[in-house]
């Protein structure tokens, strides 16, 4: 990824003036002229992730403000390893959108919520000043005060976001990695590349759960507007996986009559979308080269943000997953028993049916509402958690059993779902051996070894009692002579 460092440079020194500082003039004690020092920049997306249940967010030491997206997101490197802290202005439909993907399968970030009264929104706060103030003792005042500038102003809500950091993870928009990533080598003596399938199945379950809620804020489909090119910035592509990110649901609520217009017209654009897809798969005359896939806008939406061509086989495998998720969110259970009535189906023109995927999105709803801010501020979880329409997800359900039943060949085989919720922190590969410093500080192994001699004498000085540092002297002499 970009700026990626090897191991042992992360946070290393750059001599801004060479001669001076370190080798060079002695400074005056008390000197604050960060033209006579060395700038220690610590590049920290290039660092691993840490387990979210366990941030020790007291040894912050660097931190990085977004540049991409929504500037409420920060990225925190403590000695346990990097985490994601974001400000959201859609907190509690975050939260659904992205547990409700984790629950159907679709690789996700972990995500916890934090309120303005818990202690930990506190420490998360007070890791950023810390490592903003750490920042600029190194010369870094740049990136500091970005930080300031951020806790001042998108950082001050009353929930906080904690998620998983996803390591050499960047967007797919104009992703110079994106054929390595998402295409498929095909011909003679050409094996498939399983991550690539992967990627782009998950890519075509996400489009699915898009349509669910409404999500037009990611891919490009025809059940949106037809001039949008979707947004590459909302899919995060890495070695390991394709991961969706600022996951969020817009509910049609049919309160009014222009209201229930606009639902209908959702209703009947995503029901041709899902059925045209449908019949397409179902086209067994047409060579698979001379076919126009109706997944066609997926091609469209990956070359406008990429200048990329998907070939007609990864496509394939776009449909495949996209599917595979209609087949589970279309799927009848004369046994399930939705709290929802029928009126908001009958509405629209659609039937309902038992629905796991509507009892668990319930379930879900439910916990997000009563369960998960105890203690709001002004009413900004209470107005994000209404945004939540139950009624719109039992209609749009009730599309997709309707195109389900409609093609009941395609899912005469129960799909199965990816799995178990996707962790980004065990992307991490096995830790290597380091110097005694590492345990006594808590660090994670991993990360202590990717730092520069220079800054590991720094955060020894930092976080050690003075005791605890001449015990070490003479077992680590890395900061001898400093």
């Amino acid at each position: 990824m970009k700026g990626q460092l090897s191991k042992g440079n992360a946070g290393k020194s750059i001599p801004q003036h060479p001669g001076k500082g370190r080798g060079g003039k002695p400074q005056p004690r008390g000197s604050t002229s960060t033209k006579d020092r060395r700038t220690i920049k610590v590049d920290v997306k290039s660092l691993p992730a840490g387990p979210l249940e366990a941030p020790q967010w007291e040894t912050a030491f660097a931190a990085e403000a977004s540049t991409e997206g929504s500037d409420g997101v920060v990225f925190i490197a403590t000695l346990a390893g990097v985490y994601v802290v974001k400000a959201s202005s859609r907190p509690a439909e975050e939260y659904f959108a992205t547990r409700a993907l984790s629950m159907l399968g679709i690789p996700v970030v972990s995500v916890r919520v934090l309120s303005h009264v818990e202690r930990e929104w506190r420490s998360i706060k007070a890791a950023i000043k810390s490592a903003s103030q750490q920042m600029t003792k190194r010369g870094d005042i740049e990136g500091a005060q970005r930080l300031v500038l951020r806790l001042r102003g998108p950082l001050q809500r009353p929930q906080l976001l904690v998620m998983s950091f996803v390591p050499q993870a960047t967007p797919l928009l104009g992703n110079p990695r994106v054929k390595e990533f998402l295409d498929i080598a095909v011909g003679s003596g050409c094996l498939q590349d399983p991550c690539a399938v992967s990627r782009l199945k998950v890519l075509g379950r996400c489009l699915a759960m898009d349509v669910l809620f409404n999500n037009f804020d990611r891919c490009a489909a025809p059940c949106w507007d037809v001039n949008s090119e979707g947004n590459g910035e909302n899919l995060l592509l890495s070695p390991t996986g394709l991961i969706p990110i600022d996951n969020t649901l817009n509910s049609i609520s049919a309160k009014d009559a222009l209201s229930a217009e606009k639902c209908q017209g959702y209703v009947r654009r995503s029901y041709d979308f899902l059925n045209n897809v449908c019949c397409a798969a179902s086209d067994e005359i047409a060579p698979m080269h001379e076919r126009r896939m109706a997944i066609d806008c997926v091609r469209e939406f990956v070359r406008a943000n990429t200048l990329h061509e998907l070939s007609a086989q990864a496509l394939l495998h776009v449909q495949s997953g996209f599917l595979d998720m209609v087949g589970v969110i279309g799927a009848i259970d004369s046994t399930s028993n939705s709290n929802s009535e029928n009126a908001a189906a009958s509405k629209v023109g659609v039937n309902h049916h038992g629905s796991k995927i509507l009892a668990m999105l319930e379930k879900l709803h439910s916990e997000v509402v009563n369960e998960t801010i105890q203690i709001d501020w002004e009413g900004v979880w209470k107005a994000s958690s209404k945004q939540i329409d139950v009624d719109f997800l039992q209609t749009m359900v009730s599309v997709f059993q309707q195109v389900a039943e409609k093609h009941t060949q395609l899912f005469a085989v129960n799909p199965q779902v990816l799995g178990p919720d996707y962790q980004a922190h065990s992307l991490a590969h096995e830790a290597p051996e380091v110097s005694h410093n590492a345990n006594v500080l808590n660090a994670m192994p991993e990360l202590w070894a990717m730092l520069s001699p220079d800054l590991q004498c720094e955060l020894r000085s930092t976080f050690l009692k003075d005791e605890q540092q001449q015990h070490l002297a003479g077992v680590d002499d890395a900061c001898q002579g400093n």
